[in-house]
């Protein structure tokens, strides 16, 4: 038994050479499979992740991308004791993915030992120089719309912050990032981030609360042990009316396939074949969230 976890993201580009996820990604699989490989590590914490697997239609792209892991390598447990792992190669770590080129959405298999989405964006940057990719997970339809409906008055977000985290350089430069070198500094263990209105007769910037939600969301998703706690509290001018767990309300989907079989390439047809079906019974709630083409 398996447990697969398909997480959703609206995909996003800018820079001075916008490039749309799709092709960028057909652009790397042209290159040979050695050429694809990429460091997008921290500085002496190489991270190599390259585009294993590309296939197309009409609507979609769809395939895998693998991290090749060659440090921390886990020794064998054989029927006489413990012995080293000989690799030729390193350990391979898989993320199918699907990919709407229209909506610009993306489903992609969470794999805690595989490719963040801030590890992804790295790994396009790579190739794509003048284009920024961003990532940013989806939230249930009805979360966004009782955000909509009411006027942002509190935000609260609780973040931990464990050993051995390994953060991208944009990660590290976000308003979350320097609050977990804070943290590290004073050797704590957690931080509370809270923007209230207080008892004034006032509200937040929907604008900036949304764009915040948003960059705690991805951190979340690509660090899944640091953000704890992501509320909003909300209503009018003179009081709170609704208040939001969004860590409660992201869109993944869950589901335990039962024997999946090693041979690698009956275990991604597996897969992809599983994300199709996911998205499938997701289409409707993302074509009413995003009809227009985000690239």
């Amino acid at each position: 038994m398996a447990l697969l976890r398909i997480g959703f993201y609206e995909v996003k580009t800018s820079g001075e050479e916008r490039r749309s996820f799709s092709t960028a990604m057909n652009n790397i699989f042209d290159l040979p499979l050695s050429e694809r490989e990429q460091d997008v590590g921290a500085v002496n914490k190489p991270f190599i992740v390259r585009l294993e697997r590309l296939e197309e239609d009409d609507k979609y792209i769809y395939g895998e991308i693998t991290r090749v892991q060659h440090d921390n390598i886990p020794a064998e447990a054989r029927d006489d004791g413990v012995v080293d792992l000989e690799l030729e190669g390193g350990l391979a770590h898989f993320s199918a993915f699907r990919y709407h080129k229209k909506l610009g959405i993306l489903a992609v298999q969470l794999n805690k030992s595989g490719t963040s989405m801030g590890r992804l964006a790295a790994y396009l940057e790579k190739f794509e120089e003048f284009c920024k990719y961003e990532f940013s997970p989806i939230p249930r339809e009805n979360a966004w719309e009782r955000f909509n409906k009411k006027s942002p008055r509190k935000l609260r977000v609780s973040m931990a912050n464990p050993k051995n985290l390994n953060l991208s350089e944009d990660e590290e430069r976000s308003l979350f990032g320097n609050a977990l070198k804070m943290v590290e500094m004073y050797e704590g263990v957690s931080i509370n981030i809270e923007i209230s209105v207080g008892r004034q007769k006032s509200i937040l910037n929907s604008d900036k609360v949304r764009s915040m939600i948003s960059n705690a969301l991805r951190l979340k998703q690509n660090h899944p042990e640091t953000i704890q706690i992501l509320k909003i509290s909300s209503g009018t001018i003179d009081r709170i009316e609704d208040k939001i767990d969004f860590l409660e309300e992201i869109l993944v989907e869950r589901t335990d396939i039962d024997d999946l079989p090693q041979h690698t390439e009956r275990n991604y047809k597996i897969r992809r074949d599983h994300i199709k079906t996911i998205f499938s019974e997701n289409i409707a709630m993302l074509e009413n969230q995003f009809g227009a083409s985000n690239g």
